[in-house]
């Protein structure tokens, strides 16, 4: 592209970024807003993009229009205080972490949990316990009982003031960390959760970034309303705002707020976006006047796409964890009907959701949020308006008869775009038997595949090389 001098759009991702916006790839993926709100021009962009200027207070130090901003925030969703964050729930999760802890201190951590996670525990020097997900990427109250060595009177009684505690346990962990939704929308029970971490005196901080749409009743309770000491959500990936907005709540007492605007003084850009600041306001702001019946419509539209792809598709299904305690339903998982996997296998090298997200991009021009070996993530928002549902059901429809009529025809976006992982698997092999000293996870969700401190294995390696055959991509820090 000729540019003629003065032009300050001088660059080529500005071009890219365009060329995308006026694509007709639609994005089944986050951010939540999926461009619908794309009025202003980059001009305008470059006309608002300011410093902490007089009249525009201080994220850091705020007294003025941002202070009145969080301090709105913090109404709308009752709790003691709300943080606006421009790093990122990664930024929140930094810094609830460090600032509910010392050096060395124990915390108990969902295995499950996000990378910024486990960043946290490095520099914090942190001593983990890990709670395992079951299947579903659940965590179990039960889990929780085992940790702190729990017997409940009653089994068929759930109510925890029936639950015996064992006062001779190791009662020294500071806080508990868990991700309630997960990547696929499974969540867990957080109000039993926070009851048991609360008996114990541990502090309980809940990775809902996922789940920034919880707000009415047509989705699952936020961590919010379930006791979680502090929550951190993306208002970037379900909701409007712009992509690394999140925020930062602190929703009890027992939370030293101090402690936590340290750590986001340490975490967070010294010169935050008031672009992305704006997004934010302007997000809740929204949600606030038009949030439940902007949730209803939008409940009722998922509805409706279930129904008809559950009555029409034979060798494609969906995963709703019914088995779980909870699931966003929001968060729609494309899998294969299991009497249609023997027949994929001996066709295909590349896992069903590579596959699937290859032909969704090329010959439907549909973007997906997540592929696995197995299935397919698609994020959808209140910005998914009827068209949108619609143009999935027929792709899908589409690919559901082909795979039952004439599956040979899916063969050409078999092992195409395969991107390599950065991984050093020699490093696995030479330690076999050993404890790992590096993380190694799938990027996204960026929860981890092997822990600093887990034992390596042969079926450890095997797992993880037939994931990279199958066209997933692991990362090693």
């Amino acid at each position: 592209m000729n540019k003629k001098k003065g032009d300050m759009r001088m660059g080529d991702l500005f071009d890219k970024l365009e060329e995308n916006f006026k694509s007709e790839i639609y994005p089944f993926h986050m951010p939540g807003h999926k461009r619908r709100l794309a009025a202003n021009t980059y001009e305008n962009l470059y006309g608002i993009d300011i410093t902490e200027i007089e009249g525009f207070d201080d994220l850091h130090h705020p007294e003025g229009i941002l202070k009145e901003y969080m301090d709105e925030a913090t109404r709308y969703y009752g709790t003691k205080q709300t943080f606006y964050l421009v790093n990122g729930s990664s930024c929140g999760n930094l810094a609830a972490i460090c600032g509910l802890t010392d050096i060395g201190d124990k915390i108990l951590v969902a295995r499950n949990c996000h990378k910024s996670v486990y960043d946290a525990i490095k520099l914090r020097k942190i001593e983990a316990s890990y709670l395992t997900p079951d299947e579903n990427g659940e965590i179990k109250a039960e889990e929780v009982w085992n940790i702190f060595d729990l017997k409940k009177s009653d089994e068929t009684d759930n109510n925890l003031k029936e639950i015996e505690y064992n006062n001779s346990i190791d009662k020294n962990y500071k806080v508990c960390v868990i991700t309630s939704p997960t990547y696929e929308g499974v969540v867990s029970d957080v109000k039993k959760i926070a009851e048991i971490c609360h008996k114990n005196g541990v502090l309980l901080v809940v990775d809902e970034a996922h789940g920034a749409h919880f707000l009415a009743d047509e989705f699952p309770k936020s961590a919010l309303k379930c006791g979680a000491d502090v929550v951190i959500q993306s208002v970037h990936k379900t909701l409007l705002s712009l992509t690394q907005t999140a925020l930062l709540h602190v929703n009890s007492d027992r939370v030293d707020i101090e402690k936590i605007k340290e750590y986001l003084g340490i975490f967070q850009s010294s010169s935050p976006s008031y672009i992305l600041m704006a997004s934010i306001e302007n997000c809740i702001s929204y949600m606030e006047k038009h949030g439940r019946e902007e949730l209803k419509d939008f409940s009722d539209r998922i509805d409706t796409f279930y129904q008809n792809a559950t009555k029409y598709y034979k060798a494609i299904k969906f995963n709703r964890y019914k088995d779980a305690f909870a699931h966003d339903k929001s968060k729609i998982i494309v899998c294969l009907n299991d009497k249609y996997k023997e027949k994929f296998k001996e066709t295909f090298n590349d896992g069903f959701g590579i596959l699937l997200s290859n032909v969704l991009r090329y010959n439907h021009k549909i973007e997906v949020e997540m592929a696995t070996t197995d299935y397919v993530v698609l994020m959808t928002s209140i910005a998914d308006k009827t068209k949108a549902f619609e143009r999935l059901f027929y792709a899908l429809d589409d690919i559901d008869r082909l795979i039952q009529k004439d599956i040979k025809k899916l063969k050409k976006f078999d092992e195409i775009n395969k991107k390599a992982s950065t991984i050093d698997l020699e490093y696995l092999r030479e330690n076999i038997g050993k404890r790992s000293e590096v993380f190694i996870y799938a990027y996204p969700p960026g929860s981890p595949k092997v822990a600093v401190g887990d034992l390596i294995t042969k079926d450890l390696i095997f797992d993880i090389e037939e994931d990279m055959a199958e066209g997933l991509r692991f990362y090693q820090v």
